[in-house]
């Protein structure tokens, strides 16, 4: 059910911006996981080479939400320095 409610609801500005950039997705709360992976596909169909998502906290069957939302995607964490990207993807 959410997973439908934000299909489409998220449009990329600036497309060019995100030529193979790793950006960084921040989320206060992860919970379905629809939302950053809904944001995550536009991201990547528009030019990022990976997409990581912090959250602050996670709610209930999130890690089995991230684990559904692409097969062979696992929630890891990551020490990696991405390039800074801090616009971008605005809220239709």
């Amino acid at each position: 059910e959410r997973k439908k409610n934000v299909h489409g609801a998220f449009r990329i500005l600036r497309a060019a911006e995100l030529n193979e950039r790793h950006v960084i997705l921040v989320d206060d709360v992860l919970t379905s996981c629809a939302t950053s992976a809904e944001i995550a596909r536009k991201l990547k169909k528009s030019g990022a080479n990976r997409v990581t998502v912090v959250v602050a906290a996670r709610g209930t069957g999130a890690r089995e939400a991230v684990a559904a939302a692409e097969p062979g995607n696992r929630a890891r964490e990551s020490s990696e320095s991405p390039k800074p990207l801090d616009r971008g993807v605005s809220r239709k």
